[in-house]
């Protein structure tokens, strides 16, 4: 999912562990509900892996919360790489990442 409101991104609770990756720190977290002291892990984001030239993988470090939809929540701490368009008409968005071009053999 993602939400623009959403200053750093996160995980939904247990997603880490499911992925077998030790935690990097600790984070106290807000939420609807209070604050709490969640896990964080460090992962390489890549949006888009099924385009023929993806977008560069991001690397962050995301605390895990409890997520209503989705594993992952993308906050502006990932879409900040990149330029986001909302097509209001349309009801679709475009997000556009920056790609290195790798020439050669």
């Amino acid at each position: 999912m993602i939400d623009t409101g959403a200053e750093v991104s996160c995980v939904n609770e247990g997603i880490g562990s499911m992925l077998g990756l030790e935690p990097v720190s600790r984070y106290r977290v807000k939420t609807p509900s209070g604050f709490s002291v969640r896990s964080v892990y460090q992962l390489r984001v890549t949006l888009g892996p099924g385009l023929d030239l993806p977008p560069d993988p991001i690397d962050v470090e995301v605390p895990e919360v409890e997520i209503d939809v989705g594993a992952m929540l993308i906050g502006r701490d990932i879409l900040s790489h990149g330029e986001m368009a909302w097509y209001g008409q349309d009801e679709r968005f475009e997000l556009v990442l920056p790609r290195s071009f790798v020439t050669g053999p």
